[in-house]
């Protein structure tokens, strides 16, 4: 949208428009020439084309095309239309009037970062306390780095980030705070603006996409706004709108690293290892998902047995940790622990 304020165009109901626009036909019972016109002592002016409802300008190259709408019929569907210079007037379908006759907010974009639909495998959440949690995944496994002076990340709670990422990506814009074509109003976002919003650095809770190669999409969430939303600094600072407050309260109350002795999913494991009363057990998984036991037999495992098994052990939290237990791995590349 370029006027009359910038903002980012809800693509769909541009389309929506066009299309509709590109199907309309012009029937030859419904063009009416200037002698017909004055035939029936009618002007333009009394089909509400001197002063249209609405003028549309549509653009393509130099091409240029301005159609102006006027008064509807009161016998049929239709409404009076002139195109150009043209000095004819046209009968079009009414219903092009609730796609071009609306608000400037109905063709906005209320998604709230600017990217197109692709997985997110990176993003960063900065709290008000100046707290930074950057967080990749890595071969479906969420990682967490809390840490910026180490920079070492750690296992993350992979249903915990999905929760957090599916709300980001259902999370739209309720309604528009700025711009809104106020008089007045700054064309860019200001600092006191912000700050007004508690959506500036010191108070804002900022969450930023990541995709490599791509410049990031951010997002900053703000004070509470009442009804159950809160401010939030959208599409890359282009606008202010109103949130869920669920989307924060994910964002700031989630922390996010897993407390399980074994940070994975189910179907991520692929090899299990246990050893118990000096007998070494080894189970693994064939590409084709089926489990095998590798010791001390070769054999195929109960697969009904190997779930209720891998479900507990995935279960198992540090205040499982028993010296006296049994050494469970489920990685060459990690130590067993004891539960």
């Amino acid at each position: 949208i370029t006027g009359p304020y910038s903002a980012d165009a809800d693509e769909s109901a541009v389309a929506k428009m066009l299309d509709f626009l590109v199907a309309c036909k012009i029937e030859e019972r419904s063009t009416y020439t200037e002698k017909e016109l004055a035939k029936c002592n009618l002007r333009r002016s009394d089909l509400g084309l001197d002063n249209p409802a609405v003028k549309l300008r549509i653009s393509r190259g130099a091409d240029c095309e301005v159609v102006h709408i006027g008064d509807r019929l009161s016998t049929t569907n239709e409404v009076y239309a002139a195109i150009g210079g043209d000095s004819s007037v046209y009968l079009l379908d009414s219903r092009v009037l609730g796609l071009v006759d609306v608000p400037t907010e109905a063709f906005r974009s209320r998604k709230l970062i600017v990217r197109e639909s692709l997985p997110i495998t990176m993003f960063d959440i900065k709290r008000p306390d100046g707290r930074l949690l950057r967080m990749r995944q890595s071969d479906g496994q969420w990682m967490c780095c809390g840490d910026s002076a180490s920079g070492r990340y750690f296992p993350a709670s992979n249903l915990r980030i999905d929760e957090f990422l599916a709300c980001l990506g259902k999370s739209v814009a309720r309604d528009f705070v700025w711009p809104v074509g106020a008089e007045g109003e700054p064309q860019l976002v200001t600092v006191p603006m912000l700050a007004g919003y508690g959506l500036d650095t010191e108070s804002g809770v900022t969450i930023t996409v990541r995709d490599r190669g791509l410049p990031p999409n951010q997002v900053v969430l703000g004070d509470d706004a009442g009804d159950g939303l809160v401010y939030a600094l959208v599409q890359n600072a282009k606008a202010i709108v109103r949130v869920d407050k669920r989307l924060k309260d994910l964002a700031v109350a989630k922390e996010f690293s897993d407390s399980r002795i074994f940070p994975y999913d189910a179907s991520r494991v692929s090899r299990i290892s246990f050893s118990d009363g000096g007998v070494d057990y080894r189970l693994a998984r064939t590409g084709e998902g089926k489990w095998i036991m590798d010791s001390p037999v070769s054999a195929n495992a109960d697969e009904e047995g190997v779930k209720n098994l891998l479900e507990r052990i995935l279960a198992a939290t540090a205040d499982d940790r028993d010296p006296n237990g049994v050494a469970v791995s489920l990685s060459t590349n990690v130590p067993a622990e004891k539960i």
